[in-house]
């Protein structure tokens, strides 16, 4: 019977390592983070439609986002993250009102989809 140590045995900290630069990624994304929730919450209050809009979930996959970017593109003006944020709420919000059709409407909306020519 081979031995199997358990948490017991075992003790193990894990102490971050934090260079300069990691450091000041780290403040820049939880400044980042703190302005994109107060952003959130000001444009899904302000918008009718965009209430259905999971607010959660949706900046939950914002700080995935951040976490996968170079500093460098984090670093953006408040007027350009503003029209980021609400073309990304207004996706979410669409995606939403396409979940709640019957299929009778959808087929309609795919058929009216078609015969657009969306790439002239």
């Amino acid at each position: 019977m081979a031995y199997e140590p358990t948490y017991r045995d075992i003790e193990i900290v894990k102490y971050p390592f934090y260079t300069e630069e990691s450091y000041r990624r780290g403040r820049k994304r939880d400044e980042l983070l703190k302005q994109m929730s107060e952003l959130i919450d000001k444009l899904i209050s302000g918008e009718g439609i965009f209430k259905r809009v999971d607010k959660n979930k949706l900046f939950e996959s914002l700080s995935d986002l951040l976490d996968k970017l170079p500093l460098e593109r984090i670093l953006i003006p408040e007027e350009e993250l503003t029209k980021r944020i609400r073309k990304i709420i207004a996706l979410e919000a669409m995606s939403g009102i396409l979940d709640e059709l019957t299929p009778e409407q959808l087929e309609a909306f795919e058929a009216a989809v078609k015969r657009r020519a969306l790439f002239k």
